[in-house]
């Protein structure tokens, strides 16, 4: 089974990808600054960077149009 390269499945957040980061920022609630500063704190899982910023490590990016 081919596996999509996007971060709810891979869980890790790619901040190279504007709309994947933009989607992130949504679904935090955060600022691009403040999700970059986390991925720079503990790194790229999602399960990290939701602790790091206090929240639900249960989150999807949101899909921007």
């Amino acid at each position: 089974m081919h596996e999509s390269q996007t971060s709810h499945q891979s869980q890790r957040i790619q901040l190279a990808e504007d709309r994947e980061l933009l989607g992130w920022c949504d679904s935090l609630g955060v600022t691009e600054e403040q999700l970059r500063i986390a991925v720079a704190a503990v790194g790229d899982e999602v399960d990290d960077v939701c602790g790091y910023l206090g929240r639900p490590a249960n989150l999807h990016p949101r899909t921007c149009r």
